[in-house]
């Protein structure tokens, strides 16, 4: 994709954080709209992750070479060998210099080490937070038009349509509290099961989602088995969960028969090109 300057410097103020919120708002509708303004902003992210990796990098190497431990009155400085044990004794001669000496490096390196560590722990979780976010909506099928199993309880068949009516309305605690109890009587109903794991998909219970997800694949015909292998898909993407994400994303890319197969492809070029 080509960009102006103008958006270049557009989208250099969003990374920095420096964008009106009005401004900020608008590119992320235009972001979540246009997949390689998208694609391009990722890059871009990709490349300032790469940069603050290499500066931790060349922080770690300087203090390697002001921690070293250099001849007292050398010209030029170099660096000098510690004594090996002694043949005679065994025993090395360590001076309170060179324990001080070593205990300050060992502090910088521990200190740069955890650093690198959280930087790309959390740049890792909200890479995964951030697809997660341009990918998910809800679904505006509604399954419960088709007859339901005939020994369904009156009661339960109630609380289903009931649970999908919130879920529909975007009130998902409502939908959880109303699909929980039918989806647990009835361990076969994949129905139930899957609205039950796309609500809680919106939800910070990502492993309750996957559960009844997961149950809904193992039951469910294979039109909300397919749409159950996408959101899925999109409950790994959200735990950041990168193997179980790709090898779920490549089920719903296989299928020529899913609806979300052309966005499953675009997503794993993204994520594990």
């Amino acid at each position: 994709m080509k960009l102006s300057a103008e958006q270049y410097e557009l989208i250099e103020a969003y990374l920095n954080g420096k964008l009106a919120p009005a401004d900020r708002a608008d590119l992320e509708a235009e972001r979540q709209a246009d997949p390689e303004l998208d694609r391009e902003i990722r890059v871009q992210e990709e490349l300032r992750a790469g940069f603050r990796a290499i500066s931790l990098e060349n922080r770690l190497q300087e203090a390697r070479q002001r921690y070293a431990v250099r001849t007292p009155g050398s010209a030029r400085s170099e660096a000098r060998i510690l004594p090996l044990p002694s043949q005679q004794t065994g025993r090395v001669a360590w001076g309170w210099n060179d324990l001080r000496t070593w205990a300050a490096a060992a502090s910088v390196v521990v200190i740069v080490g955890v650093s690198v560590w959280l930087f790309r722990n959390q740049s890792e979780t909200q890479f995964g937070e951030t697809a997660y976010a341009s990918n998910y909506q809800p679904d505006a099928t509604d399954f419960v038009a088709r007859s339901l199993p005939a020994n369904l309880k009156p009661a339960d068949r109630a609380a289903l349509t009931k649970g999908v009516q919130a879920y529909h309305r975007g009130q998902y605690g409502a939908a959880i509290g109303s699909l929980k109890n039918v989806a647990d009587a009835n361990g076969s109903l994949a129905i139930a099961q899957y609205y039950l794991g796309i609500s809680y998909l919106t939800t910070p219970d990502v492993d309750k989602s996957i559960r009844y997800l997961q149950a809904a694949q193992r039951n469910a015909p294979s039109d909300i088995r397919r749409k159950a292998d996408w959101y899925l898909a999109l409950a790994y993407l959200k735990k950041n969960d990168r193997p179980r994400t790709e090898a779920s994303l490549r089920v719903v890319a296989d299928d020529p028969q899913s609806l979300y197969r052309e966005r499953a492809g675009k997503l794993l070029e993204q994520l594990f090109r």
